[in-house]
């Protein structure tokens, strides 16, 4: 298991298209919209997330993708909090993807709990993302809870993205394993490779 370094990523909205850039800033999390209770969970999630996605980092065909992009949001608050978890090899690609499935779940398919269910939609209906002046479906990657909390990740292949936010929310304590375990198997296939429900397995054996 590879146990990663988190920091801090600022996400911001242009023009509805949905953009990131990197900073320094070590005060990001604090943000005073969030209350002192909101703020002890998502300390409790940075502190499990270094070890969740070390574990998809040290699996052999991870080899070539060390780290990438979270984001962590609660439904109702309009700042989204993102952190570069391990290397991003791609900064310019992957907090855009992770902002774009946090969003979706969040203001585009509340009702969804994984933005998987984007690819369940007919093509010519599911949300896009613009990236290098092409437009892409939003894939799996993003996790909502029953109490608003949203995980999103890119830097891996969709379904070990699902599947960490997953991991990630029951260590948490923000999603039983029952629910998490449901989603993982209910989930819209995407590759003869691997499912969500594999991957998830792996990072939390039962």
């Amino acid at each position: 298991m590879h146990d990663l370094e988190i920091q801090p990523v600022s996400a911001h909205f242009e023009s509805n298209v949905i953009r990131a850039i990197e900073t320094s800033s070590p005060d990001l999390r604090l943000s005073q919209e969030y209350s002192t209770q909101e703020l002890e969970t998502i300390t409790t999630i940075l502190s499990h997330a270094p070890g969740i996605i070390g574990e998809v980092v040290g699996l052999p065909e991870n080899a070539e993708r060390p780290g990438g992009c979270l984001v962590i949001w609660k439904k109702g608050r309009s700042t989204p909090l993102a952190y570069a978890v391990g290397e991003m090899k791609k900064p310019d690609k992957y907090p855009v993807f992770a902002m774009a499935k946090a969003r979706l779940v969040r203001d585009f398919l509340p009702e969804a709990q994984l933005s998987g269910g984007n690819l369940s939609l007919p093509p010519e209906q599911r949300y896009k993302v613009e990236y290098g002046g092409q437009f892409f479906d939003i894939p799996h990657g993003a996790v909502a809870t029953n109490d608003g909390w949203i995980l999103s990740f890119s830097g891996f292949e969709q379904e070990w993205d699902a599947g960490a936010m997953l991991a990630l929310a029951v260590k948490a304590g923000v999603m039983g394993i029952d629910q998490a375990e449901q989603l993982a198997e209910q989930s819209v296939p995407v590759s003869q490779e691997r499912t969500i429900g594999q991957c998830f397995s792996k990072l939390i054996p039962h």
